[in-house]
C-alpha cells in the first residue's frame, strides 16, 4: 500500500470515528441537496462522513492530486486537478466514495423517480475524478454517483414518502427531495457522450432505470459486487 493510499484511508477512518463518537455523521455538506442526502442517510441508518469535514485529516496542506483528462476527437489531452469527493458511506465490508449531483426536476418527474427516467449526466472530469479515487483508496472501496432530484414545489401526482429507505421523497426546508445511486463501474461501462463541447455524459434512460438504486441499497450493491474485499 502507498503511503498516499494509506494516508486517505486513515483520514476517513479518523473522520468517521470522530463522527461516531459525537454520535453525529462526520460533519455537513454545504448545498441543500447535501443536506437533503445527510437526512436521507441519517433515517435509513448509513454511517457517513462529509469529505469537507474529513479533508484536515485527510489533506491538511490541500489537494494536490491532478488526472489526465483525454481529448475527445483526436484533441489533446489535458491534466486537471482531482476533484474531491463528497461523502464517503460505511458497510460492514464496504466503504462508498460518493459524488452527490444536484437536480432540479419538474414536480412530475420528481413523482416518478422510480421509474428512473431522470438526468443522469456527469463531466468527464467527473468520472476521471472518481476513477481516480477508486484506485488511490483500493479493495474494499467503490465509487459512486448520487443524484439528487428536488423541486421547489410538492411533487405532482402520487409520490411515495420517504419511509427511512431513501426511496421515496423527501420533503425538508420548502423542498422536496429524492435520491438514487449508481455505482461508478456501472456508469462507466454503460455511459455515452452527451455533449463534446461541454465534455459532459450519461446514462441511456433504460440503463440508468436498471441500475440505479435507493441510497439504503447502495452498500449493499456495493458489497455484492466484490464481497471478498472488505475495507480495513
Amino acid at each position: 500500500m502507498t503511503k498516499r493510499r494509506a494516508s486517505a484511508r486513515a483520514g476517513v477512518a479518523d473522520a468517521g470515528a470522530q463522527g461516531a463518537a459525537a454520535g453525529t455523521p462526520g460533519g455537513r455538506g454545504g448545498g441543500h441537496a447535501e443536506r437533503a442526502l445527510e437526512e436521507m442517510l441519517r433515517r435509513a441508518g448509513v454511517e457517513h462522513v462529509s469529505v469537507a469535514a474529513a479533508r484536515p485529516v485527510i489533506a491538511p496542506g490541500g489537494w494536490n492530486l491532478r488526472a489526465v483528462l483525454h481529448g475527445e476527437r483526436g484533441g489533446p489531452d489535458r491534466t486537471v486537478s482531482l476533484k474531491a469527493f463528497d461523502y464517503a458511506l460505511y458497510g460492514p465490508r464496504v466503504r462508498v466514495l460518493v459524488e452527490v449531483k444536484g437536480r432540479k426536476v419538474s414536480p412530475g418527474a420528481l413523482a416518478a423517480v422510480a421509474r428512473g427516467r431522470l438526468e443522469s449526466w456527469a463531466t468527464a472530469e467527473d468520472v476521471v475524478s472518481l476513477e481516480r479515487w477508486e484506485a488511490l483508496f483500493g479493495p474494499g472501496h467503490a465509487a459512486a454517483f448520487v443524484f439528487v432530484y428536488w423541486s421547489d414545489r410538492a411533487p405532482a401526482g402520487p409520490a411515495a414518502a420517504d419511509e427511512g429507505d431513501g426511496a421515496g421523497v423527501l420533503a425538508l426546508g420548502g423542498r422536496w427531495y429524492a435520491a438514487r445511486g449508481v455505482l461508478l463501474r456501472d456508469y462507466t461501462a454503460l455511459m455515452k457522450q452527451r455533449s463534446p463541447r461541454w465534455r459532459t455524459v450519461d446514462l441511456p434512460a433504460t440503463d440508468f432505470a436498471r441500475v440505479a438504486v435507493p441510497l439504503a441499497r447502495l452498500l449493499e450493491v456495493a458489497e455484492r459486487l466484490d464481497p471478498g474485499q472488505g475495507a480495513p
